[in-house]
């Protein structure tokens, strides 16, 4: 009996081994003795839901990728730029499919949370804030109301990572060998770049110096403030990369075909 956790792992697998080799989907399932029927089934169900997002003060029929209903608002878009800033600034000087982004530029590097203390006001108590060069289909307004229902102070959305060691792995105990498993699976989850953080807990970035969204973590978790985290349970990809950004392209068309 699969679980949604068993297919969420295969779905990572699915996306670094196969789509990477154009290995079809039930190719894939084949290949590793996994029902093709169950997997497709859940796959379609939970990875290939198109829905419309509101924005304050945008038409609702404005198209973007979730995977619920999202029956809240996101207010005031800002996009903290530094590396090649005058073409992202340029890119979004015109209102882009109804949205209008605002920039704000960073002076020198800041790292991936300290360029936030040049936002001048946030409208809401919950900011959201996420790396840029991320295509994905989360569910925001599960990962909210997921944030209001752990009083966490910052959530962070987490994606599975599957590491496969294709050797014996010793269990030691100094020099002497205790036990061997042969080719381990491990699961992990590993941040995502998408974070809720109530307002108040921005006053803990220090202005004008470098500052990573995990060093904002520890500072939290330094000083007894509730940090969670959030599995992502759609598709996520950081295009950060050009063979991923490929990657991504060719996941669009398929989705688009849907």
């Amino acid at each position: 009996m699969y679980t949604s956790n068993d297919f969420e792992c295969l779905f990572i697998r699915y996306q670094a081994e196969s789509v990477p080799a154009d290995e079809s989907l039930q190719a894939f399932c084949i290949r590793n003795g996994v029902p093709y029927n169950l997997f497709h089934k859940w796959y379609k169900d939970t990875r290939h839901k198109v829905i419309s997002v509101r924005l304050d003060g945008v038409p609702p029929e404005v198209p973007a990728s979730s995977a619920s209903e999202v029956s809240s608002s996101v207010a005031e878009p800002v996009d903290s730029v530094n590396y090649l800033g005058e073409q992202i600034e340029e890119h979004f000087r015109e209102v882009r499919e109804g949205i209008k982004i605002e920039t704000v530029r960073e002076l020198k590097y800041l790292g991936t949370i300290g360029g936030i203390k040049f936002v001048d006001a946030f409208y809401n108590d919950t900011v959201l804030v996420m790396n840029s060069d991320l295509f994905t289909n989360i569910d925001y307004e599960d990962f909210y109301l997921h944030f209001c229902q752990h009083s966490a102070d910052m959530s962070v959305a987490a994606v599975p990572y599957v590491v496969k060691v294709p050797y014996g792995v010793f269990s030691l105990d100094g020099l002497n060998i205790k036990g061997v498993v042969e080719k381990p699976t491990y699961s992990y989850y590993a941040n995502a770049g998408i974070y809720l953080i109530k307002k108040h807990c921005l006053d803990l970035i220090p202005k004008d110096e470098f500052f990573n969204a995990t060093d904002f973590m520890d500072r939290l978790i330094s000083i007894h403030h509730k940090v969670t985290h959030y599995p992502i349970s759609g598709f996520w990809i950081d295009i950060g990369q050009h063979n991923e950004l490929a990657r991504a392209k060719e996941m669009a068309k398929h989705l688009k075909s849907l």
